[in-house]
């Protein structure tokens, strides 16, 4: 997804800072987008109903939002005073600065838990310190922006970020948190869902889930239907959906070409099972 209309500060191609959002801005969210870059967000004020890879959060100003590249998310309900740091990155750049290193040992970890409270006023102030730093280095040098600063500013916010999860997760297991400690089916849960985001464009039917969790077709949809509330099927669905809107609203796709990609026998089915689920046509959703 490319992310503009929102002002942003000049930077180095493989890196992007955003801030002072208004409401026409986060408007431009409101329909779903699949990511081609890692997303941190730091929140300033206010509030926001936000889905990530098909689950809600509701993120507030003690909250720091990790996405990683893939993602799809949509921003829903959010307050008048809504504000936040966006810091975008591609991938290549990602491994330039070490973070994909970094993160490795905590992937699954921050994958299924995207949104991150910080309880202390300490730690949510000094990384508003770092947010309002690196702005003040890119308005001073837009023409030739200090790259290894940013790498080394970048880098620094990365780690505190990592130190944070660490603390947080260790005393979860302590007290036996259940997000610190998941049992079995929410385990199958979170596998499913990572499953599901790098294969429901070719597959949507349960048993290959199954099949790769290594478990029964059964057992799959009685856990993700203990666990989410929905059937397996429901959000293989629903993430199919999610990405065919992300693709009316966000690119310049024909609805034949969205349909390949998709994977769909032929657009005439395609546009079937969009109008099934959502109760418009590929065609009426893009011009809504």
């Amino acid at each position: 997804m490319k992310i503009q209309n929102i002002r942003s500060v000049v930077l180095p191609k493989e890196f992007s800072f955003y801030s002072n959002l208004n409401k026409e801005q986060i408007e431009k969210y409101k329909y779903p987008a699949r990511l081609n870059a890692g997303l941190f967000m730091i929140i300033l004020k206010g509030r926001c109903d936000m889905s990530i890879n098909l689950e809600n959060y509701t993120i507030t100003e003690e909250s720091i939002v990790t996405v990683f590249p893939n993602s799809i998310i949509q921003m829903n309900n959010y307050s008048d005073e809504f504000d936040a740091y966006y810091l975008v990155m591609i991938p290549g750049y990602m491994n330039n600065i070490g973070l994909i290193q970094s993160i490795m040992p905590h992937l699954s970890t921050i994958m299924d838990n995207p949104v991150l409270n910080i309880e202390s006023k300490a730690d949510r102030d000094l990384f508003l310190d770092y947010c309002k730093i690196f702005q003040r280095i890119y308005e001073r040098q837009q023409s030739n922006p200090a790259t290894e600063v940013i790498q080394g500013l970048m880098s620094t916010l990365i780690y505190g970020l990592l130190r944070i999860w660490e603390i947080k997760l260790k005393k979860s297991s302590k007290h036996g948190d259940d997000k610190g400690i998941r049992n079995r089916k929410e385990t199958i849960y979170h596998q499913f869902i990572q499953c599901l985001l790098k294969n429901y464009r070719e597959e949507r039917i349960i048993s290959f889930y199954a099949d790769k969790l290594c478990i029964s077709a059964k057992y799959l949809s009685v856990a993700i239907k203990e666990v989410r509330g929905k059937s397996a099927l429901d959000l293989i669905n629903e993430a199919v959906i999610l990405d065919a809107k992300a693709q009316l609203k966000n690119s310049d796709l024909t609805i034949l070409q969205i349909s390949d990609t998709l994977n769909f026998t032929n657009p005439s089915f395609f546009a079937k099972y969009f109008k099934k689920h959502t109760g418009m046509t590929p065609k009426e959703y893009r011009i809504s």
